[in-house]
């Protein structure tokens, strides 16, 4: 996934959205919702129909006696149209996709895509790189979160002892960059589009977090939190279904290791049944 970690280093963000295939860094993805059929509205507009034609038959009947108030009856609720087919279909995606969410399901497909890839080919990688060091000290300690702990003990100028690293410790640098997620990114991808609701992932505003672990274990753990999003009709364009993280733990002592991993995922709160049904009728307009 070469071109993708060249991507995120040149544009410095990680934003994909509105497409169905993320294996290339010009990717992107979108959104959908879920929704009633309108069957309570037109109930409610049957009876008031019936009980306006039942009035207009009977014959007016003097009151006993005189009405101290007159009753205002409620304004008949906004009957909400059917949705088509396409739309259905993108609502039931949008409602699946939550589930898979919700039960792990999306974090296991792409912790069994990431196993079966292996670490070699991201080992070469930036084995063929040294220039992202620099890169790093440069770019990323400025608009990231860095901790830097030497033999347990957390340093207290982060920013100054990472740019005076040397040897092998110098060699975590060339991975402290958003190119470290490329490989977890592209697997989430591939199991988002395999839900049919054509989601997107976004990094949140909070960038990325990176544990330097220096003295007898060198190692670099990344952490990055991102928006699983939906297409919508709303302002933003999109409809947030969850944030999850993506952990990548890089190890050179004693010997070099590379795990990668999602965590579950937190579903987001207040996404009503009128958001997801907005998010499959844009959903349904963009297929």
């Amino acid at each position: 996934h070469q071109p993708l970690r060249e991507a995120l280093i040149a544009i410095g963000c990680i934003e994909f959205m509105w497409s169905r295939a993320l294996p290339t860094a010009g990717s992107k993805k979108v959104t959908s919702d879920a929704g009633s059929d309108g069957l309570d509205a037109l109930l409610a507009e049957c009876a008031l129909e019936r009980s306006s034609s039942t009035s207009a038959r009977s014959p007016a009947r003097a009151p006993a006696r005189p009405a101290t108030a007159t009753a205002v009856p409620p304004a008949p609720p906004t009957q909400q149209r059917v949705l088509t087919t396409d739309e259905c279909r993108a609502r039931d995606a949008v409602v699946a996709l939550q589930q898979a969410l919700a039960d792990a399901a999306i974090a296991a497909a792409v912790d069994r895509t990431l196993k079966s890839a292996g670490a070699v080919d991201t080992w070469r990688y930036y084995d063929d790189r040294p220039e992202l060091a620099r890169y790093t000290i440069e770019r990323e300690l400025a608009r990231n979160t860095f901790v830097v702990t030497e033999d347990g003990v957390e340093v207290t100028d982060a920013a100054a002892r990472l740019g005076a690293l040397e040897g092998d410790d110098a060699y975590l640098l060339r991975l402290a960059n958003q190119s470290l997620f490329g490989d977890c990114l592209v697997a989430l991808g591939s199991a988002l589009d395999a839900s049919g609701a054509q989601a997107a992932v976004s990094n949140t505003a909070a960038g990325a977090t990176y544990h330097v672990a220096l003295g007898r274990e060198a190692s670099l753990e990344g952490r990055l939190c991102v928006t699983v999003n939906v297409p919508s009709s709303t302002e933003s364009g999109r409809l947030a279904l969850a944030t999850l993280d993506v952990v990548v733990t890089a190890r050179l002592r004693p010997a070099r290791s590379l795990i990668a991993s999602i965590g579950r995922a937190e579903l987001s709160k207040g996404v009503f049944d009128d958001d997801i049904r907005r998010a499959a009728i844009e959903i349904a307009s963009l297929t």
